[in-house]
């Protein structure tokens, strides 16, 4: 499967590697899409964003791609781009996934191929009779190393001379009682003899824990001539391994394939899923009461519990350390999160005449966050043991609507086959956002907002749209020499005015040396092939009125009473375009042994040009800072990748994958001028 379409491997000129659903499930860890890829592609690290349960992992392919925009990949799941994914798409349900790399494979894309892309193609249902499936796994994750720590004495002493240092620098004498020293000076008795403390807490052992994870699969696929289905339903309960944290999956999928009649096609792919979960308060420095940090700083000499099986806690005495339990910071924060998508994309095919097929899809997706947020009164900030109780809520839902009309002709003469596509598509995104938050709640009972005093809110719509046309030609000639050119232009609303249109081409060559006469003798080599690209992608993943001068509200003082007013909030940038991405890729495709044994290289160069950064501007000028295209990034390297087939027997097989790469990220240049840079990366 390539972009729009698919294609022999045989005739692939361009550098994409796949996984099928076999190697996506053949591990029942595999809870998310991410982790799919987590191995089998050779330059597709894979990152684990938090160990939060049903967090979506981060995935770069070939580097670093970019400085200020966003290096994701744009994900297509059955045909509607997407430029994030999320833990919603059951990994069952997948038939296979396409990752796309070098230019001549990502510029079908245009505007959003330069950081990569994901083609992710859902199961569809065969002629035959149902196939009915039910796939339960269950298992165990926990916390593989604990970091080394001092040991109740060793703390004891460490405390001792710390505190003993920092009363003799202020004047005093480390044989000074504590009745004469400062507060943060004194130094408990026990801490006096280290060697005969007993017991204590090692608090990692406290809020980390065991926790299972269980995974429910039904699907059901068949068909007759004229309709063909598949249905799935699956249940994820996946406990964290942090104290507080949880996470639950819901979701089903309908695939429908019906031939309407002898020249026309309809097909449809629906999925819903609903996900809720608790989110633990994991990050966050000491100060803010995250768990991991109470849970490295805390004092290993005290217990659990007091005597009367209350948290036990020096967070306000002398001798004590400022570091609150972490039951207390769990059973005293909420993160409470809910995720709703609804996909659906719908095609019509007419087949014209022969060789020549016309395709038009529409597709919407839905997506709806909600987060709640509730701190109590029992926990503070810094060095206050109490606060304020507080709450936020975050609502957020986006729509997705896509219009894809293609054109796709294939026609072979003599040793000459031709395969061209044409096509236009138009997308606009909607997202609404609302914000609110409370304080001054009179009892810790209740964490909704309407308990306390609404004291912030925002609600604001932000939204996008692009408007293009594509094309690209596939030539072979005698089954060995291959030719591959592709041209889109798009036209985005997120860029400046005099730049909003831009051309991405691209061009491959591959020569398969293998199917050559004087190659025929050579028996051992079932395939080798050489491929050559070159091309063009683009990055148009930053903020949606980057180039646009917004306005802001503002409150000033007239009369002696607070007037709402309307001032400029940020510069516009009319020339603002795209970040490019010029890639040139080569590579080796050779297979040995009638295919039992696989060998891919590919060694790239990709030059990014016109980085969308923050430029800070001088204070006269009104403004913080504008974006601007400026400099340039240079990511080079080189992939490795074996694949053999050890055993294919009846009733067994055995197949082995390496893998290997090798990135290098340069910034060449930032700019000419003396300008300083933002951002919050």
């Amino acid at each position: 499967v390539v972009g729009y379409g698919s294609t022999k491997k045989s005739d692939l000129t361009r550098a994409i590697s796949s996984v099928t659903s076999d190697e996506i499930t053949q591990v029942n860890a595999v809870s998310n899409v991410s982790q799919a890829l987590q191995g089998p592609v050779a330059g597709v690290p894979v990152h684990q964003a938090s160990g939060q349960p049903g967090e979506f992992m981060r995935i770069k392919i070939r580097g670093a791609t970019s400085i200020g925009a966003s290096s994701n990949p744009l994900y297509v799941v059955d045909g509607l781009p997407l430029d994030g994914l999320t833990a919603q798409l059951n990994p069952d349900d997948i038939e296979r996934m396409e990752v796309l790399k070098d230019a001549s494979a990502t510029a079908i894309y245009g505007s959003r191929g330069a950081n990569g892309v994901v083609i992710i193609t859902t199961k569809r249902g065969s002629q035959g009779k149902a196939v009915i499936s039910i796939d339960v796994s269950a298992g165990s994750q926990e916390l593989p190393k604990k970091l080394d720590l001092l040991s109740p004495a060793q703390y004891a002493s460490f405390v001792a001379d710390g505190r003993d240092n920092a009363w003799v620098y202020a004047g005093g004498n480390a044989t000074d009682p504590n009745s004469v020293r400062s507060t943060s000076t004194q130094v408990k008795p026990s801490f006096r003899n280290p060697g005969s403390i007993t017991g204590g807490t090692d608090w990692q052992d406290v809020i980390f824990r065991k926790a299972p994870v269980q995974n429910y699969q039904l699907s059901a696929s068949g068909g007759a001539d004229k309709l063909k289905y598949y249905v799935s339903g699956n249940y994820m309960n996946q406990e964290g391994i942090m104290i507080g944290s949880n996470y639950k999956k819901f979701g089903i999928r309908t695939n429908l394939d019906a031939q309407l009649s002898k020249r026309l096609k309809l097909g449809t792919s629906f999925s819903g899923s609903y996900s809720y979960g608790d989110f633990a308060r994991a990050e966050g420095h000491l100060q803010h009461r995250g768990l991991i940090s109470a849970a490295l700083a805390g004092d290993p000499t005290i217990p659990i519990y007091d005597s009367a099986g209350n948290y036990y806690s020096e967070f306000s005495q002398a001798t004590g350390i400022p570091v609150e339990n972490p039951l207390v910071i769990n059973e005293n924060f909420l993160d409470k999160r809910d995720f709703t998508n609804l996909f659906s994309n719908t095609y019509l095919e007419l087949h014209i005449a022969n060789g020549l097929d016309f395709k038009s899809s529409i597709g919407v997706n839905y997506t709806g966050r909600e987060t709640r947020l509730w701190k109590s009164s029992l926990v503070g900030i810094a060095t206050s043991r109490t606060g304020v109780a507080t709450a936020g809520v975050t609502e957020i839902k986006s729509i997705n609507y896509l219009n894809e009309n293609t054109l796709h002709y294939r026609k072979t003469i003599k040793k000459h086959e031709f395969d061209a596509l044409g096509g236009f598509s138009v997308q606009k995104n909607t997202d609404d956002i609302l914000q609110a938050g409370a304080s001054d709640f009179p009892t810790d009972e209740i964490t909704y907002l309407a308990a306390g005093q609404v004291s912030t809110g925002t609600n604001y719509q932000s939204q996008w749209s692009m408007v293009s046309w594509f094309a690209r030609v596939n030539y072979v000639f005698d089954q060995k020499y291959l030719l591959t050119a592709t041209l889109r232009q798009d036209g985005s609303s997120r860029f400046g005015i005099n730049n909003q249109w831009g051309t991405f081409p691209s061009v491959s060559v591959g020569y398969r040396l293998s199917d050559e006469e004087f190659m025929k003798n050579v028996s051992f080599i079932s395939n080798l092939k050489l491929r050559a690209s070159y091309g063009i992608a683009g990055n148009n993943l930053i903020s949606n009125y980057a180039s646009q001068g917004l306005l802001g509200i503002t409150r000033y003082v007239s009369n002696g009473q607070v007037i709402s007013g309307i001032t400029p909030s940020s510069l516009s940038n009319d020339n603002l375009t795209w970040e490019q991405s010029v890639q040139t890729n080569a590579g080796i495709d050779l297979a040995l042994f009638n295919n039992r044994i696989s060998i891919t290289a590919d060694i790239y160069r990709s030059l990014k040009k016109n980085l969308l950064l923050n430029v800070t501007l001088p204070a006269a000028s009104g403004f913080g800072s504008s974006t601007q295209n400026i400099g340039e990034l240079e990511n080079k390297g080189v992939e490795f990748s074996l694949n053999t087939e050890n055993i294919n027997a009846k009733d067994f097989q055995w197949s082995s994958s390496f893998n290997i790469s090798f990135n290098r990220n340069k910034v060449l240049a930032l700019n000419g001028n003396a300008v300083r840079l933002t951002n919050s990366a």
